[in-house]
């Protein structure tokens, strides 16, 4: 990437087999994303009831923003991704330590809202923890040594 390349971008692609070069087995470019991890600021509520599913809302930090991420809504061109609104199911989560992961929504550059993850251990066996709070724009990659917010 130039210097001056702003994240996140885009990048189409295709998928072919050496003899197929001139006619890859997609037929419209996929969509590969290049980008920063967010850095995270802080949780809104900074607690909630154990075993209750709520809302969080992860604050970027300064100098960091989240972006709209794409689209799990498969293209009907042979199974290719479409960068679309915000109405499509992306692969956002949120992770809660130990307690697990659950999905998030764009909200804007400095806000996405996260449902805490169902707790399958009964309530009452804690009486107050904290968990880091991680974010996988791609629902994979947590970069939680990088960035995590308190919960």
């Amino acid at each position: 990437m130039t210097p001056s390349a702003a994240l996140p971008r885009d990048v189409p692609f295709s998928i072919a087999l050496s003899s197929d070069e001139f006619d890859p087995w997609t037929k419209t470019s996929h969509i590969f994303r290049f980008y920063d991890q967010p850095q995270l600021d802080s949780a809104h509520p900074g607690a909630l009831e154990v075993g209750r599913i709520g809302e969080v809302y992860i604050k970027a930090a300064e100098g960091s923003e989240f972006f709209e991420p794409l689209s799990l809504q498969p293209n009907a061109e042979k199974g290719t991704q479409s960068l679309s609104g915000s109405s499509s199911m992306s692969g956002m989560r949120c992770k809660f330590g130990r307690f697990g992961e659950a999905s998030a929504i764009y909200i804007n550059e400095t806000f996405i809202k996260c449902t805490t993850p169902p707790f399958d251990e009964g309530a009452d066996t804690i009486y107050k923890e904290s968990a880091p709070v991680s974010v996988a724009m791609n629902g994979v990659d947590f970069a939680d040594d990088q960035a995590q917010a308190d919960f």
